[in-house]
């Protein structure tokens, strides 16, 4: 179905072992964001928070990419 894709990824910021920020480029979008990592009884609290910035056709599915994120 899909081939082989090329990714670029940069890290933008890292803080250890608090923080890992950035920026991943692929044909078909632009992702940036990162994990952040907090210390909490029993254990650790893992964010993650990421912006996608599609191109092409695939800005298309935006809206149902956006959807599908707020339900995770």
């Amino acid at each position: 179905m899909w081939g082989p894709a090329k990714i670029a990824i940069e890290i933008i910021d890292y803080e250890r072992p608090r923080r890992l920020t950035e920026s991943i480029r692929l044909s078909t979008m632009d992702i940036r964001g990162g994990l952040t990592f907090d210390l909490v009884p029993g254990g650790t609290l893992m964010r993650w928070s990421w912006e996608w910035m599609p191109r092409g056709v695939f800005k298309l599915m935006t809206p149902l990419v956006a959807r599908l994120g707020r339900r995770r």
